[in-house]
């Protein structure tokens, strides 16, 4: 594991207290109607890291792979190492 002094000097330097963390899940093949219980029970699972690093209510997503193409978290190029071509 990493520890502090493996980190660089400019995420040392970075003032927690201004920055807003997300955990955010991409499931792809997911249906959008399946994504609201499971943020429910992902949100209830990471309540005591959500509250331990005082994040916000919204700071637990879960998204499909639509959804993450929409925030620019995937693009459609994105290699799927489960499917790719072997020789």
């Amino acid at each position: 594991s990493a520890s502090h002094s493996e980190l660089q000097n400019s995420f040392k330097e970075i003032e927690l207290s201004s920055v807003n963390f997300q955990l955010i899940l991409v499931i792809k093949n997911c249906e959008k109607s399946w994504l609201p219980p499971l943020e429910d029970k992902l949100k209830q699972i990471l309540q005591p890291i959500v509250k331990t690093w005082h994040l916000s209510e919204n700071s637990v997503i879960v998204l499909n792979e639509e959804g993450a193409k929409k925030r620019g978290l995937v693009s459609n190029d994105t290699i799927d190492i489960n499917h790719s071509a072997t020789p």
